[in-house]
C-alpha cells in the first residue's frame, strides 16, 4: 500500500491554498492568458443614476390613431330594412360627407427631472386627409395625452389642437406637442404613457343624458 510522507494537515493546506489562488482575482484569464474571463451577470437592481436616465416610451393606443369629421346632417347608423344581411348596427357610407379624415403617424417625447418632479415633452405628428366636403381654413384635433402608474391614471389632458388647411385638394401635415406633462418622478420604471386622438368630453365634463 502506498503511504505519503507528507502529512495529511500539510496536504490539505496546499490545497486550500491552490483553491484559493484559482478563485482569486482575474479567474481563467490569469492561469491562461488565451481564455477570457466570462463577464459579471448583469445587476437586476435599478439605480439613481438609472431612474434618473429613465424617459417612459410613448405609445399609439389602438383605436385612436384616426379621426374623422363629419358634415352636419349625415346619416346615423341605423338598421337597413331592405337588407335582410344588415345588422342592427350597421354603419351607413358617410364617405361623401366626410370633411377630413386625420391620422398620427408617429409619437416620441423627451424628459427632464428637478426637484422631485419628471416634466416630459410628449409630440404627434401625423397628417389630414381632406374629404368630399372639405375646404380650406382651420380643422381642430381633439388630441389627448394620458399617464399611468401601475394602471393608476396620474396625468390626463385633452387638447383641441387647430391646423390650417391651405388646400383642400392636398394632404396637411400636424405636429403637436404638449411640453408639461408633469407628475411625481417615479421611484421605479412603471410608467406607462399614451397619446391618441379622443372624440368624448373633455375631463372633468360629464356626459351629457
Amino acid at each position: 500500500m502506498f503511504e505519503s510522507r507528507f502529512p495529511a494537515s500539510l496536504f490539505a493546506a496546499g490545497l486550500i491554498l491552490t483553491l484559493a489562488g484559482c478563485q482569486s482575482g482575474g479567474g481563467l484569464s490569469k492561469l491562461d492568458p488565451g481564455v477570457k474571463d466570462a463577464p459579471p451577470p448583469p445587476s437586476t437592481k435599478i439605480s439613481q443614476k438609472d431612474l434618473l436616465a429613465y424617459c417612459p416610451t410613448v405609445t399609439l393606443r389602438e383605436g385612436t390613431a384616426f379621426y374623422s369629421q363629419y358634415a352636419k346632417g349625415a346619416r346615423k347608423p341605423r338598421k337597413n330594412e331592405d337588407d335582410p344581411l344588415a345588422g342592427a348596427d350597421a354603419q351607413p357610407d358617410n364617405s361623401a360627407s366626410r370633411i377630413y379624415q386625420a391620422a398620427i403617424t408617429d409619437v416620441t417625447r423627451s424628459c427632464s427631472y428637478n426637484g422631485g418632479m419628471l416634466t416630459m415633452t410628449v409630440a404627434a405628428a401625423g397628417k389630414i386627409v381632406p374629404g368630399p366636403m372639405g375646404k380650406a381654413g382651420s380643422v381642430t384635433l381633439p388630441i389627448r395625452v394620458v399617464v399611468l402608474r401601475d394602471g393608476d391614471v396620474i396625468y390626463s389632458n385633452l387638447a383641441k389642437y387647430p391646423v390650417q388647411i391651405a388646400d383642400s385638394s392636398e394632404a396637411a401635415q400636424f405636429l403637436y406637442s404638449n411640453a408639461n406633462v408633469t407628475f411625481e418622478a417615479p421611484a421605479k420604471r412603471n410608467i406607462q404613457v399614451f397619446a391618441g386622438f379622443d372624440a368624448g368630453p373633455e375631463a372633468g365634463k360629464s356626459k351629457k343624458k
